[in-house]
């Protein structure tokens, strides 16, 4: 009863709602992932490819939160390998919560920072960024 599995199409402003409701949300899509990080909502990324390892693994140190499915044989390998994530997930949740948090504010930062200089370069002086 406490996990729901949504098999119609909805808008990404209704996933936005759902993951931002979620204790945990689990995916193999890297949209959804994404969006739960900025939404601070922890999660397990199913991988099918090396781009899961870039963004999630390198830029916010979630490698213990992908599963990548290129390195196992079978199901029950998948499965005792989900089962360990959640349990490092539920034990690490608010560690997880809090380094997120962090990362997104700097990333935040940063691109206001990337803005402003985009537009003194450019010469426009009637543009303000409020924080």
């Amino acid at each position: 009863d406490r996990i729901r599995k949504i098999d119609e199409e909805i808008y990404p402003y209704q996933v936005r709602d759902y993951i931002k409701q979620s204790y945990f949300v689990v995916s193999a899509r890297m949209h959804p992932i994404i969006s739960s990080i900025e939404c601070n909502v922890p999660s397990i990324s199913i991988s099918y490819s090396r781009k899961y390892w870039g963004i999630l693994g390198d830029g916010y140190n979630l490698k213990d939160y992908i599963i990548d499915m290129r390195h196992y044989e079978n199901y029950n390998q998948i499965f005792e390998e989900f089962e360990k994530k959640v349990s490092y997930l539920q034990q690490n949740r608010e560690k997880f919560i809090k380094n997120i948090r962090l990362k997104n504010k700097k990333d935040q930062e940063v691109i206001l920072l990337k803005i402003k200089d985009i537009l003194q370069r450019k010469g426009e002086k009637r543009w303000s960024l409020v924080p």
